[in-house]
């Protein structure tokens, strides 16, 4: 069974998931729609750093900027490499997504949450002198300067998670939840020097990428706004906790 039937499939079986949610096939579920912001998703930007770096250097030489991930494409051994120490924790970015969605409830104090999301964001961020290594021929370019990474992002994600409520001595409710998603990325990523080597590159790539998701999240009595933090999983290259803010609105259905 090969990696990509496997991602596919989970990624359809995610999005048939938030689907069947979608439509109420068990007990009347509570819908909602509201808007997200939160610190930005990195984990398209391996592979869109990549196929940047491909692109600049061309077909005869091998495409990698700061590791490998869905969408990218590897190169024979025999190639040299550009590679980037890119450490991603260090990236501030934004992103804001417009959020639908169905709260089924399963049992006292549970219940499955299915989200569709759309949303841009962006992330501007310099890499330090020398950490950008770029092969020339027989030789290898080390960028003894400062290197700007500019990434915009457009984004559509399809989530299921499971959530058990607890409650508190203080006012507000937690919720924990763990399941997973799939999302799908269209990033441009500008990568620009003029000092001693003047670069620059302007690239597009599109992603599908599958996650494991673990989410915590905190909202007060009669409030629409709740915080939330969570962790992601896309596979070995690309993970992170990142945190952010919902309001949420119920979709009452109107009665005849």
């Amino acid at each position: 069974m090969s990696l990509r039937w496997q991602t596919g499939c989970a990624g359809k079986a995610t999005v048939f998931s938030v689907l069947l949610i979608l439509s109420g096939c068990a007990a009347p579920p509570e819908a909602k729609i509201g808007v997200r912001l939160a610190q930005a998703d990195l984990a398209y930007g391996p592979a869109a750093l990549d196929h940047a770096v491909s692109e600049f250097l061309g077909p005869s030489a091998s495409g990698g900027g700061g590791g490998s991930s869905g969408g990218s494409k590897k190169s024979g051994s025999d190639k040299k490499k550009a590679s980037a120490d890119i450490d991603y924790r260090e990236i501030a970015g934004q992103e804001v997504a417009l959020v639908v969605g169905m709260a089924q409830p399963l049992a006292e104090g549970w219940y499955l949450d299915g989200t569709l999301r759309l949303g841009q964001g962006e992330v501007d961020y310099v890499l330090p002198a020398g950490s950008l290594r770029v092969p020339l021929g027989a030789a290898t370019v080390v960028f003894d300067e400062e290197v700007t990474l500019q990434a915009r992002t457009r984004f559509l994600e399809a989530e299921v998670l499971a959530f058990r409520q607890f409650a508190l001595p203080v006012p507000g409710v937690l919720e924990l939840g763990a399941g997973g998603g799939v999302r799908r990325t269209h990033s441009r990523l500008k990568v620009s020097t003029d000092i001693f080597l003047p670069i620059e590159i302007d690239s597009r790539f599109q992603q599908t990428q599958t996650y494991g998701a673990i989410q915590a999240r905190y909202s007060l009595p009669r409030l629409p706004l709740r915080g939330f933090a969570e962790g992601r999983y896309y596979g070995r290259d690309a993970a992170g906790i990142r945190g952010g803010v919902e309001m949420v609105l119920p979709l009452k259905a109107r009665r005849p």
